[in-house]
């Protein structure tokens, strides 16, 4: 019976954890002090390791997310053109090339493909500049009827002018970001499929 109350004691005092204070002259330099954990404690966790890799995927910087937004813009005027494109080369089959043009800057800024942009970004700056010269042309040197009406003729086609200085102010700009990314960055731009696309109007 003693040895049964014993056993208890010591059970109870092996499971209630007791603080004790100690002096710090008391403790020997070099002398290892163990805590003890309370017997009926839960155990601590598992730890689970935490590894890094590297892949493939390339590194997204803010220049890659521009460039990603900058592709989406031009996607989406050269759309805009292309229908006006069509319409026209159904009248003429002169707007059949710029139409070509559009489908060529259209999937360059798809695909991000610098040389496509950068054609794209070249018929541009020649649509302008053609159209700025006919203008020029049917205004002061080409015999035009008497009823031909010149504000309607000059209004569109400085509307035509400014729509297209703002696409080729565009796609320059997409040039600029795509060839400004290094190796790793391009690597990123392509793996940004899902991502949601803000449009740059300027």
């Amino acid at each position: 019976m003693m040895n049964e109350e014993n056993s208890q004691s010591n059970t109870n005092r092996s499971t209630t954890p007791v603080a004790y204070k100690i002096n710090s002259g008391d403790i020997e330099q070099g002398t290892v002090v163990h805590v003890a954990r309370p017997v009926n404690a839960p155990p601590p966790p598992p730890t689970t390791p935490i590894t890094a890799s590297a892949t493939a995927a390339g590194r997204v910087t803010n220049r890659t997310i521009l460039a990603y937004n900058l592709a989406k813009s031009v996607k989406l005027f050269s759309v805009i053109d292309g229908i006006f494109c069509f319409m026209y080369a159904l009248y003429s089959a002169w707007y059949f090339l710029p139409l070509v043009m559009n489908i060529v800057g259209y999937y360059g800024a798809k695909n991000y493909n610098k040389r496509l942009v950068l054609s794209y970004l070249i018929y541009s700056v020649l649509n302008i500049t053609s159209k700025t010269i006919t203008w020029v042309l049917i205004t002061f040197y080409i015999p035009t009827p008497d009823n031909f009406d010149w504000s309607g003729y000059t209004f569109f086609s400085m509307v035509g002018i400014l729509i297209e200085l703002y696409i080729c102010h565009m796609v320059y700009r997409l040039y600029y970001a795509l060839k400004s990314l290094n190796e790793e960055e391009e690597r990123g731009l392509h793996g940004l499929k899902y991502r949601v696309a803000r449009i740059i109007y300027w």
